[in-house]
């Protein structure tokens, strides 16, 4: 609070008349960011189009606050920010109109924003890098040739070196909705 405090040119006490602590900061930062987020159009039946949207901007909207990441992953105080709480009921409308069920709404919504904050941690902290590191033990074995006990990263070393976010981001969002959507298709398939 500090910190904050001599960033705005103000006394960290004087913080508490606006906000209750470091959660109650941490959330208002948190929805602050959710803000950014595109509210989705309206497009009556396309609810897959509506829900990739709104993930990829979500996606966008943490890589240019990647130093947020933190506050999303280590549970803050719950957020409040009305803007922030518009897109998340947005995204709930989405998939609820779409013929989930409550409790399978909320399973939805949490997996595709789990996988979109888990995408873009593993993006900007370079999770990877254990194995598309060019001059790595990986590396090194496969050049020499010696057999290893790591048959698969040796076969695959050289795909592993190169990485392509957006392509893998939407194959993974891809995945999460169409699964989603051929899950609704089964329930309305009549039964013989």
């Amino acid at each position: 609070m500090r910190r904050l405090g001599a960033e705005l040119g103000v006394v960290a006490m004087s913080l508490y008349n606006h906000l209750h602590g470091r959660a109650a900061v941490a959330a208002a930062v948190v929805g602050a960011v959710i803000s950014e987020v595109a509210l989705p159009d309206q497009r009556e039946g396309d609810w897959p189009a509506r829900m990739t949207d709104m993930a990829r901007s979500f996606r966008q909207v943490l890589l240019t606050h990647p130093k947020t990441l933190p506050l999303f992953i280590g549970g803050s105080a719950p957020v409040t920010d009305t803007e922030a709480l518009k897109r998340v009921d947005a995204a709930l409308g989405i998939l609820r109109t779409a013929g989930l069920g409550e409790v399978e709404t909320v399973h939805a919504y949490r997996i595709i924003s789990g996988f979109v904050l888990g995408f873009v941690l593993q993006e900007t902290a370079n999770v990877a890098s254990v194995t598309s590191d060019p001059t790595g033990p990986v590396m090194k074995h496969r050049a020499t040739g010696a057999p290893t006990d790591l048959p698969w990263l040796q076969e695959l070393a050289t795909h592993l070196l190169q990485c392509d976010n957006d392509l893998e981001f939407e194959l993974g969002l891809t995945a999460i909705v169409n699964g989603l959507a051929q899950t609704l298709e089964l329930r309305e398939e009549p039964t013989r």
